[in-house]
């Protein structure tokens, strides 16, 4: 979403959220922190079922040596471009020290709607039926019945 400027004075300013917590992780920490003490007297833990709407590292990514010339630019290219690892190298680091840090055990199941970088589907707020068959498919991956089995052992 673009940035917004809110009616009031002094005006205020306003970002997509996406640029700071993309996947929730920061939320997903400060809710558990905050209602820690309930959740370890009333259940056996919590699950943070992860869906993804881009996988982490997709299988046919390949890295290759570059040019002198290419090393002076592609920093700039590099901060957009890599700025989702990023998030997901924080998300990660915060996640791990954060669930570290609870009374109760927490387990985070992931799941991707995308296995290749050809399968994109756009975030709007429609799908399109193609774009709903992906995610139908996406459930058929290798990776995701691990997640789903893996998930259904620990809801048992």
């Amino acid at each position: 979403m673009p940035m917004i400027t809110l009616p009031t004075t002094p005006e205020i300013q306003l970002m997509d959220a996406g640029i700071r917590d993309n996947y929730g992780g920061k939320t997903m920490i400060q809710f558990l922190d905050v209602l820690e003490g309930w959740i370890a007297e009333n259940t056996s833990g919590v699950i943070v079922l992860q869906i993804r709407d881009v996988k982490k590292v997709f299988e046919e990514e390949t890295f290759h040596q570059v040019s002198f010339l290419d090393k002076l630019f592609l920093p700039f290219g590099n901060m957009y471009k890599n700025f989702p690892r990023v998030q997901d190298y924080n998300q990660d680091e915060l996640i791990k020290i954060g669930v570290k840090s609870m009374e109760f055990p927490v387990d985070v199941v992931s799941f991707n709607l995308l296995e290749k970088k050809s399968d994109y589907i756009s975030l709007s707020w429609h799908l399109t039926t193609h774009e709903k068959n992906k995610i139908y498919k996406a459930i058929e991956s290798k990776q995701n019945k691990a997640s789903l089995k893996r998930l259904l052992k620990l809801i048992h």
